[in-house]
């Protein structure tokens, strides 16, 4: 018993250690970006505004620059280690 728990303690360390690897990069300015699931520019959440009507986007911000960048949700989910990112990093 406890050797499956360290063999998916070490399995899920290992995820979090290659999504970090692979975290997407800023077109503009190359820093690391992180996702915002909820949030917007003005800080009012996606699904209530004007957008959240027309658009389906996963924003992401650049740590070093600020700029944001979007993304298709349905197709960023469906890679593990991007999944993994969007879950750590919207729980801030």
């Amino acid at each position: 018993m406890l050797e499956d728990y360290l063999k998916e303690a070490e399995e899920a360390a290992e995820v979090a250690r290659t999504a970090e690897e692979h975290r997407p990069s800023c077109l503009r300015c190359g820093g690391k970006l992180r996702f915002q699931e909820e949030q917007m520019l003005d800080n009012s959440p996606l699904r209530d505004g004007l957008l959240s009507s027309t658009f389906d986007v996963l924003p992401a911000f650049c740590e070093k620059c600020g700029k944001y960048e979007f993304f298709n949700p349905e197709v960023v989910k469906k890679d593990p280690y991007l999944a993994h990112l969007i879950q750590i990093d919207t729980q801030l």
